[in-house]
């Protein structure tokens, strides 16, 4: 899984009245996003019936054949399932 997500921030922050596409732009980075995640976005999804595990990028790059992946070397990746 993959969303906007700040782990410096505690709580996930969304304002639904922000609707206009300059200001979403502004807050959010991008025009068609009404919420940035937090650290607290594990247990959101933990909470919703999913069980999760936080991978390394740079732990993914070691078993793909090619090393190819268009993602920071610094993120981490969420895998899921229920």
């Amino acid at each position: 899984m993959q969303v906007p997500i700040s782990w410096k921030t505690e709580k996930t922050f969304e304002d639904f009245s922000i609707t206009s596409e300059a200001e979403r732009e502004k807050i959010f980075g991008q025009k068609d996003h009404v919420r940035i995640y937090g650290a607290d976005y594990t247990e959101r999804i933990k909470q919703a019936g999913f069980h999760l595990k936080l991978v390394d990028v740079s732990e993914l790059k070691n078993h793909l054949k090619n090393n190819k992946i268009l993602v920071d070397d610094r993120e981490k990746i969420i895998v899921g399932h229920k």
